[in-house]
């Protein structure tokens, strides 16, 4: 959904960043004005506890950006960090 919905808000002028991880065979820092943000993903270390994590320093980075909108999309494992998304 991501690679077709966020290209076209950003023709319709909307600053768009997508968060991907680390590991990704793709480095693109950015495709088709999308900014494309590469966080460490342990999962291959830990698990399904690594998800955890990655979801959670998605989130911890997206807090420091002044972003008007946070859609978050993806694995349900990002759900027990919603308590962190500002109000």
């Amino acid at each position: 959904m991501a690679e077709r919905v966020c290209p076209l808000w950003v023709r319709a002028g909307h600053q768009v960043t997508v968060y991907t991880v680390s590991d990704h065979p793709e480095r693109l820092e950015n495709l088709e004005g999308v900014e494309i943000t590469h966080i460490f993903n342990p999962e291959k270390m830990l698990g399904l506890a690594g998800q955890f994590i990655y979801d959670l320093r998605c989130i911890q980075d997206a807090k420091k950006k002044d972003y008007d909108i946070i859609l978050q999309l993806g694995y349900t494992t990002s759900g027990i960090w919603s308590f962190l998304w500002p109000k």
